[in-house]
């Protein structure tokens, strides 16, 4: 599995800091086009009583993500709803079950979690 290195991800986050709104808007355009599911699930949480300036850092999550895929030259295969919403049960399962370990034993055991869990990406 292919994955983005640190030069493309700095490359991305210096990319999108310096965009204005107009390169912005043209950003969330291109992310609609492409991957439809991730930007609704951004765009939604508004309406799930999520405060503006959360949804603005999520936003701009989700465009340092794409622009870093972008200068990777790599691709993302189109994201589900289906999928977003297995990985989404997934992640909450891995934090559940940390809470119920004490703060030693949960690190030692959602540390090589959370690594599969990004690499199952």
């Amino acid at each position: 599995m292919s994955r983005i290195t640190r030069d493309a991800m700095a490359r991305a986050l210096i990319a999108a800091q310096a965009m204005d709104l107009q390169q912005k808007e043209q950003l969330a355009d291109e992310v609609f086009r492409t991957q439809p599911n991730l930007l609704g699930s951004v765009v939604v949480l508004p309406r799930l009583g999520v405060a503006l300036s959360k949804v603005d850092f999520a936003i701009e999550i989700l465009f340092v993500c794409f622009q870093a895929m972008k200068e990777s030259g790599l691709t993302w295969p189109l994201i589900t709803e289906d999928d977003q919403d297995r990985h989404l049960q997934r992640f909450i399962a891995i934090t559940q079950f940390g809470d119920d370990l004490n703060c030693r034993r949960a690190s030692n055991i959602t540390q090589p979690c959370a690594l599969n869990f990004t690499q199952g990406l």
